[in-house]
Formats: structure tokens, C-alpha cells, sequence
């Protein structure tokens, strides 16, 4: 919003209109004993020019991955993004579009979001795909709670390699619910150990990849599954990776949720972000959020609407399977435009980008001594390093370097202080790889 701040005239009309005396008179209902008493502390108001001062100083902060080099991943990537995808979303009648509600009006919001719902279906394999969630971590868990809606199970597993923010957001949205979390063991290939499950078992959840950067066995596991009543849900942390690894839907999956970010969505600091949600048909009425669907008028002509909306503002709140209020249209809206622009071909040549930069730097640093791979998995474009020293100590040493090496993985886990999870993607370099390996052999 730009700066058009109120004059002390216009407070005055407005008090007036209210029929109110003062400022203090309109807000006397707040009591004094929850009022902020230190507000006379504040600076004085800035003008236009000066605030725009004031943030621009404070974003020189930041760590531009235009200069520096950065090897960040973690569930959150630097993609590049064809410039059209922002120019078509600039445009006033998407830009502005919130839920299109008023189906008559609403023609070009509507097919973009079925447009948008096919082709996450296509990546996924699974037969509906719905308008889309806020993130990766609120899909995986709404696919949990619809799980538990479709199973009525009191035990839910969840992979160990699950990425650490959809555990703590599953955990979370099942607080107040009568079941048991279990969490499954990883074997030294980083992948997860399906064993022996509880008879009333609602779903078991596995990233693909997962944290670890680690392709899953899913074909394995679907099998092992089987003789199960639990459901097989598979969170997809990195969207990229659809482009290269076989649909998830390919091998018995129940539901798929994850984080869409990576097509076609800026890091942003880490949101907003494009939650992904994609299952079977027979289970649509258990799916939360909204759902776009396609038919024909009266005189035979394409027509889009809303199919479904099953949550709570508007159906009864008994009877809803979410309470999800919204979606994020507009970064659905850029995903579709991104793999509209970029095609089937287009995808499957960055994942292999992705895919083949990540390996040759995993054999270089993997060749430096004291350094050693942490798994002996097979992985997309994401690894953990198991280091010599610790991996903030790493980390701290490269900054004059201006190299971001990756994440240290005590973030997550306290007893996890050497280990670093380093991600590349199509943005990455052979010079900026060659940049990280000479700067890590200088600090180790």
C-alpha cells in the first residue's frame, strides 16, 4: 500500500462522523491494564522518503543469492523463474482476484485453478488434485486428518525423515485428538523403516524425497502396505523432483501433500508459499479445501465453477473437512503459468539439471578428507555431509567467502552438530561449485 498517511484534519472529520470527541474517548472500551505503557517511547512518524530509507539500510542485511553463493534447500529452493510467469500474474484481473465465488465473472480464475488442479494430478499420478493450501506443512497435515476421517484409526506414523516442520505441524493439528504419533526409524541409506504397525493404524507419512534429500523406496513400502487398512501418504518436500522421479500415484499412494514452492513460487522469505494436496477419486469427498470442476452451459460452451467446497464457511461446521478458510490462488496461479511455460520436456530437463549438478558437487566434497556421506541413499538434489567440525563452525568460516554452504542440521536436532544438508539446483554453477569446494578445503 503505498504511504498516504492520515492529517490531523482528517482525524478530526472522522472523529466527528463518529459522533467521538477524541482518540483516547474511541479506544476507552480497551481496559488500562492491557494498554502497552510504554508506546511514548516510539520514534516520531517518518516521512515517505525517509521510511523508504529506513527499510532499504535494513535490507542490506539480507544475503542477496544474486552475489553470494548459497547451497540452501531444506523443503525451500532458488529456482529460476521464467520472467513471464510474474508479468501474466501482474495483471489486474488475476492479481487482484481473491475466491471466485460469483462463478459468472469469474471464467479465467476458475479454469486457471482446474488448470492448475490437472496438471498437479498429472505430476502426482493421483486422480484429483484440488484448488490448492497455504503450504507443506498444513497439507501433509490435512492429509493426516483426512486420513483419520476415511479410517476412523487411533495410530498415525510418521517417517523420522519426515521434514521437522510437517512433524511439528502434524503434531499440532492432532493435539486434541485421541491418537497415537509413532515415529518410524531411518536406516543408514536414509530411508524409512516400515515395521511391524499398530491393527488401527489411520496412515503412514513418508517425504519423496524426504529431509535428508533421500529418493524413498515407495514401490517397497506400498507393497509392504498392502495387507494394511492404512493409508499411504506421501508429503513431497521438493516439487522438482516430479519431473524426474516416477509419479507417486504410481505405486499405491493414498494421497499425495507436499510443498509446491519450487515451481514457480519465490523463496520469499519462506512464504507464502503453494501447499500441494492430490488423491484418489473415491476419496474426493474426504479432501479438504476447494475443488474447480468443468462442464458445459446451455448452449454447449466450456463452463467452470466451484465442485466442491466442503469446509466450514459453507457447510456445517460438523459436517466440514477442513477448516481451511482459503487457498493460495495466486501462487497456484503462478505454479500453473511456470509448468504451462516450462512444458512436460522443459520440467524433466531442470529436474535432471538438478539432479546431475547436485551429484558432481556430492563427489567432490565427498573427496575431501574428513568429510563423508552421512547416507548411502540414493538422492535428487539434496545430501547430508557428515563434517569434520561443526557444521555452524563451517559455516561461520565461509560468510568472507560470501558462500552459504547449506543448513546445519543442529537446527533440528541438538545430537546432529557435524552434519550439513546441502542442496543445488539448476541456479547453481560449476563455478559456484568449484567456489564451494576450494573455500571448504581452505577452512577445514
Amino acid at each position: 500500500m503505498r504511504y498516504i498517511p492520515l492529517t490531523p484534519k482528517d482525524r478530526k472529520e472522522m472523529l466527528a462522523d463518529m459522533h467521538v470527541s477524541s482518540t483516547d474517548v474511541l479506544f476507552s472500551d480497551i481496559p488500562t491494564s492491557i494498554r502497552r505503557g510504554d508506546m511514548q517511547s516510539l520514534p516520531l512518524a517518518k516521512s515517505e522518503s525517509e521510511l523508504r530509507t529506513f527499510f532499504y539500510q535494513r535490507s542490506l542485511q539480507n544475503i542477496d543469492p544474486y552475489t553470494w553463493k548459497t547451497f540452501v534447500g531444506g523443503g525451500c529452493y532458488q529456482h529460476y523463474i521464467p520472467s513471464v510467469v510474474n508479468q501474466l500474474v501482474l495483471r489486474g484481473e488475476f492479481l487482484t482476484a481473491y475466491t471466485p465465488y460469483q462463478a459468472e465473472i469469474s471464467q479465467g480464475t476458475l479454469q486457471a485453478i482446474f488448470e492448475y488442479q490437472s496438471m498437479i494430478a498429472n505430476l502426482t499420478g493421483m486422480e484429483v488434485a484440488n484448488a490448492s493450501m497455504y503450504d507443506g506443512a498444513s497439507a501433509c497435515a490435512e492429509a493426516v486428518l483426512m486420513s483419520l476421517r476415511i479410517n476412523k484409526g487411533k495410530h498415525v506414523y510418521l517417517s523420522s525423515a519426515l521434514h521437522p516442520d510437517y512433524i511439528t505441524a502434524v503434531k499440532c493439528y492432532l493435539s486434541d485428538y485421541e491418537v497415537s504419533i509413532h515415529m518410524l526409524a531411518v536406516d543408514e541409506n536414509g530411508q524409512t523403516v516400515i515395521g511391524q504397525l499398530q491393527p488401527e493404524t489411520a496412515c503412514v507419512v513418508l517425504g519423496q524425497t524426504n529431509f535428508y534429500g533421500v529418493i524413498e523406496p515407495l514401490e517397497k513400502v506400498g507393497q509392504a502396505l498392502q495387507e494394511s487398512k492404512a493409508l499411504f501418504v506421501v508429503a513431497i518436500q521438493e516439487a522438482m523432483s516430479l519431473g524426474m522421479l516416477p509419479a507417486p500415484g504410481d505405486f499405491g499412494v493414498d494421497i499425495v501433500a507436499g510443498e509446491g514452492q519450487s515451481l514457480g513460487v519465490e523463496a520469499n522469505y519462506g512464504g507464502p508459499h503453494v501447499g500441494l494436496f492430490a488423491t484418489r477419486k473415491k476419496f474426493v469427498r474426504n479432501m479438504p479445501g476447494r475443488l474447480a470442476g468443468k462442464t458445459v452451459d446451455e448452449n454447449g460452451d466450456p463452463g467452470y465453477v466451484l465442485t466442491l467446497s466442503t469446509r466450514e464457511q459453507h457447510i456445517r461446521r460438523e459436517k466440514a473437512t477442513s477448516n481451511i478458510c482459503t487457498n493460495n490462488a495466486l501462487c497456484a496461479l503462478k505454479s500453473c503459468i511456470y509448468m504451462a511455460c516450462v512444458g512436460e520436456k522443459g520440467l524433466r530437463e531442470i529436474a535432471y539439471s538438478n539432479y546431475q549438478q547436485a551429484h558432481a558437487l556430492y563427489q567432490q566434497l565427498t573427496s575431501i578428507e574428513g568429510i563423508a556421506p552421512k547416507y548411502k541413499g540414493e538422492f535428487f538434489n539434496e545430501f547430508v555431509l557428515q563434517l569434520p567440525i561443526p557444521a555452524v563452525t563451517l559455516i561461520e568460516r565461509l560468510q568472507d567467502s560470501e558462500i552459504v554452504p547449506g543448513i546445519p542440521l543442529n537446527l533440528f536436532d541438538p545430537t546432529k552438530t557435524h552434519e550439513l544438508l546441502v542442496a543445488v539446483t539448476e541456479t547453481t554453477s560449476k563455478q559456484d561449485i568449484s567456489a564451494l569446494v576450494e573455500a571448504i578445503k581452505g577452512a577445514l
